[in-house]
């Protein structure tokens, strides 16, 4: 989806955190049906960027393996240019995040979970860890 439905500009990253402003291709195709006449970002599309931005912020490919919160406080209309704040806490066998998206000083949105490293496989490393244990 980067670079075509979204991109991330003023990369800015620190050791542990991720700070940029997204945009959005007002004439995606998306748009058309989410939703006609009114559109928004769809929250699943949300959860991709924070997916994504993460995964090259750490040069890995994960996946979102738990989440004890997710919540969408406010639309995102493709017109608009929020702010991606993520901050992460690497742990032996996933990663911590909380990641935030805001413009204007409103929350749009929130996330706390964990990611874990996927093989090339595209299979967790963690399920793998357990299944060589297994044999």
């Amino acid at each position: 989806m980067r670079n075509d439905f979204y991109v991330l500009n003023n990369w800015e990253q620190q050791q542990n955190s991720l700070s940029c402003q997204l945009s959005f291709d007002i004439q995606h195709r998306i748009f058309e049906g989410h939703f006609p006449g009114h559109p928004i970002v769809p929250g699943v599309c949300t959860l991709a960027i924070v997916k994504e931005a993460l995964e090259s912020a750490l040069g890995k490919n994960l996946m979102l393996h738990e989440s004890s919160v997710i919540k969408f406080l406010g639309l995102i209309h493709p017109d608009s240019r929020p702010i991606l704040d993520l901050n992460w806490d690497e742990q032996e066998k996933y990663i911590q995040v909380t990641a935030r998206l805001q413009e204007g000083g409103n929350m749009l949105f929130k996330l706390v979970g964990k990611y874990i490293p996927m093989q090339a496989s595209g299979q967790p490393e963690l399920r793998a860890s357990l299944q060589k244990n297994k044999e």
